[in-house]
């Protein structure tokens, strides 16, 4: 049996490597958790958004399909406010299911609108206001660097037709 004057010792070399794993580990980690949660937030972020457009588009498109014909007097003539009414509220109506996938909690901040203007100008808008001080996903908050992601301050999507 030959001895070598360290069984079961660490070695010079594995003393100095001690801790060495966890040091870096240390340092990347932080780096690595920032680049997912800011991946999976944008990603929230811009799914949330597309889905605001989806909802105005599907509204707009619900809206479109309202037949005129249905609001007509007996003399021919356009009752316009009920047509207006029937418009507005299909296309809000639809609207709304297409953002029922959001929670509760934030479902109640996000405002739907549709007008119908007299020249039949169909506007409509679903707006998350102030989405920076509510996000879906918060922010990290880091000194030097700011918030991680950065928030936009409202999320809004907007469709015009003309009916």
């Amino acid at each position: 049996m030959i001895f070598t004057g360290n069984e079961g010792g660490l070695t010079a070399l594995d003393r100095r490597q001690r801790g060495a794993a966890l040091l870096e580990f240390a340092l990347a980690f932080p780096i690595f958790f920032l680049l997912i949660y800011g991946l999976l937030a944008y990603g929230i972020l811009f799914f949330a958004q597309q889905s605001m457009v989806l909802a105005v588009e599907e509204g707009v498109r619900a809206a479109v399909a309202v037949a005129p014909e249905r609001y007509v007097d007996a003399q021919q003539r356009l009752d316009f406010a009920a047509y207006q009414a029937a418009v507005t509220s299909r296309a809000r109506e639809v609207a709304q299911e297409h953002i029922q996938w959001l929670p509760q909690a934030f479902r109640t901040h996000v405002e739907v609108e549709a007008a119908l203007a007299a020249d039949r100008l169909l506007v409509m808008r679903v707006r998350y206001p102030d989405y920076s001080a509510r996000p879906i996903v918060p922010s990290i908050v880091l000194p030097g660097l700011g918030s991680i992601p950065p928030c936009p301050q409202e999320l809004e999507a907007e469709a015009r037709f003309q009916l």
